[in-house]
């Protein structure tokens, strides 16, 4: 017996489907075995769960639960797109900040948003590094590593053992013209001819060609014409004065220059306070450039009780003996006299060093006292670190007169050892000035290793100068410098005298033992 739906009344049913359901042929039950047992109603309700098992016994009580699962399902698909997006976006910006965007061009900007860099489709591939110097141009912009250095920039293959290599004939009249105290040292006297030019002229802006045309003049080293030699390897592309000219800054460039310097550069100027002058005249300066300057107060080590509060902080080695570099420094063929100044001069750079660590900026600019910056040396800088820069430097010289190593590119070079002189001495006599220095935060903590195990050799009193000391460890530290030929440069030196020197003048004497009586002896 197949029951119609006439036989049952709408309100027995809950929906149509059970309606439309009960049209369709199916298994015929006893329904008078099962009345017997139970009433009509529930032997009805028994026969539709026999028939539909699938379904809950109350249709009506699901409803609820159904509105509240499609809900779910409706939050469950948005969170689920709103993840999928975010991690789109994600990997978006972890290749952008790896680099792979920006390398692969030149950078046309893709999307503001994150500032992702990629090809241009009317721009052609940058061609490889020309072999001659000479023809660098200047990049463009790349913004990644934090906005501290120009990926795009190749790493320069450094060559460090470089020498100005003189046949006998010319090395025994140098000598003859040079040694008048008659030190039997080996040591390059046509060289030390060439480099006493750089350091008679310091602030004249001259490249070593015209310097070693003034020595071969006085008759103290080879002319040009007959042994040319080049202290910084493709001289015509970073080592002249032009190079240094100041170019028109739009005010797009001014605004991200700006930007840029306030957002990753700390500014930090050393000196004494007993020369309020200096800090005047350089805070002044920074005042009219809108450089906001923390001045770190330097160290002087005539007061009793003030190499041990060095040692205490950490500026210098507990280990190091000032008596015994005193002593190396006094001997003839260092011929340096007192150092008292100098070593307060080194502990008073890693002192400044230790407050840039201490801020955590990315990049921190430090002046030296005596220095006044060019009127773009927000837009200068800006553009060296974005356009020259290679990413492998450590720590870059804003001015640095009488510059050994390799140009790079117009504004840069890479700074090597100058192997022309003994270890002994340091590698002395280039790459001199700590008048304005780039640091590169995280690494500074790496390379104060050998930097320090370089400065505080009592053996080498030569390398306790600081930018010598530098200039010494540049094959196994990234060190580029500004060539101070350029002009005007990022910065000028001004007319002071140099406290460091006058403390050694005043310490000075031809017993070692008074001249170490002004720091505790170990």
């Amino acid at each position: 017996m197949q029951p119609s739906s006439e036989s049952f009344s709408d309100d027995t049913f809950h929906d149509d489907e059970q309606k439309i359901f009960l049209n369709y042929p199916r298994p015929v039950f006893s329904r008078p075995a099962l009345e017997q047992d139970m009433p009509s109603g529930k032997a009805r309700q028994v026969e539709y769960n026999l028939l539909m098992p699938c379904r809950a016994s109350n249709i009506r009580e699901q409803r609820p639960k159904e509105r509240h699962c499609t809900v779910c399902g409706i939050r469950l698909s948005a969170a689920a797109a709103v993840v999928a997006a975010a991690t789109v976006f994600l990997v978006l910006l972890a290749l952008h900040k790896s680099g792979v965007f920006a390398m692969l061009s030149r950078a046309q900007q893709l999307w503001p948003l994150i500032g992702i860099h990629t090809v241009s489709t009317t721009e052609p591939v940058a061609p490889s590094p020309p072999q001659q110097p000479s023809h660098i141009e200047p990049r463009r912009p790349a913004r990644r590593r934090a906005a501290v250095c120009n990926i795009t920039a190749p790493a320069p293959k450094l060559v460090s053992d470089r020498k100005w290599d003189l046949g006998p004939l010319w090395m025994r009249v140098c000598e003859k013209k040079l040694n008048i105290r008659h030190l039997t040292v080996d040591r390059n006297w046509c060289w030390l001819a060439m480099k006493s030019q750089c350091h008679e002229h310091l602030k004249a802006h001259l490249p070593w060609a015209k310097l070693q045309n003034k020595a071969a003049t006085l008759g103290s080293t080879p002319p040009r014409t007959q042994e040319a030699f080049d202290p910084v390897t493709h001289p015509e592309v970073c080592d002249n004065p032009d190079a240094g000219r100041s170019r028109q800054w739009t005010n797009q460039e001014k605004s991200l220059a700006r930007e840029w310097f306030r957002n990753h550069v700390g500014v930090y100027v050393l000196g004494l306070l007993s020369d309020l002058g200096r800090w005047n005249m350089i805070s002044g300066r920074l005042k009219q450039l809108r450089i906001f300057a923390t001045h770190i107060n330097g160290v002087d080590m005539r007061p009793s009780g003030a190499f041990e509060d060095a040692q205490a902080a950490g500026w210098v080695p507990k280990s190091f003996n000032f008596t015994r570099a005193q002593e190396v420094a006094y001997r003839p063929e260092q011929n340096m006299g007192s150092i008292l100044g100098t070593l307060g001069c080194a502990s008073a750079h890693f002192k400044a060093q230790s407050k840039v660590m201490a801020d955590g900026l990315p990049l921190a600019v430090v002046f030296e006292d005596d220095s006044w910056p060019s009127d773009d040396f927000v837009e200068r800088l800006w553009s060296l670190v974005h356009e020259e820069l290679p990413c492998n430097w450590d720590v870059a010289s804003l001015y640095s007169r009488c510059p050994y190593g390799s140009c790079v590119s117009p504004r840069l070079l890479r700074v090597m050892p100058d192997t022309n002189e003994p270890a002994w001495r340091c590698h002395q006599g280039v790459n001199w000035g700590m008048q304005a220095v780039l640091y590169r935060t995280d690494a500074l903590a790496r390379i104060q290793i050998p930097w320090k195990h370089a400065v505080f050799n009592e053996s080498r009193p030569h390398c306790m100068d600081v930018d010598v000391a530098l200039a010494s460890i540049s094959d196994s530290v990234n060190y580029y410098a500004v060539p101070a030929v350029q002009d005007p440069g990022f910065v000028y030196e001004t007319n002071h005298p140099s406290l460091r020197w006058g403390i050694n003048e005043e310490a000075k004497t031809t017993s070692t033992t008074t001249a170490a009586s002004a720091a505790p002896t170990f």
